[in-house]
């Protein structure tokens, strides 16, 4: 299979070449947090894609990957005093 090529960007370095791998399947699901205040947070990360480095690995061998991703934050609960009044 051919995968587009791509730049990864690295601060104060040159940029690495690496391949668009797509996604085929993925299962996201929310982490929930209750925080001291009383609010509960509902957060889960969502993928919208993964460029694997070309010719690099980490120190088992395994090829190394980065993922482009935005977190999604949902409020559950939070306490009537932390609420806007309206």
């Amino acid at each position: 299979m051919e995968y587009h090529e791509v730049n990864i960007p690295v601060p104060n370095n040159p940029p690495i070449k690496g391949l668009d791998i797509p996604i085929d399947n993925s299962n996201e699901k929310f982490n929930e947090y209750t925080l001291n205040d009383g609010t509960i947070l509902r957060v889960k990360l969502v993928v919208s894609g993964v460029i694997r480095a070309k010719d690099q690995w980490d120190a088992e061998g395994h090829p190394i990957y980065t993922i482009l991703s935005h977190n999604v934050v949902r409020v559950v609960q939070s306490h009537p005093s932390l609420r806007q009044r309206r």
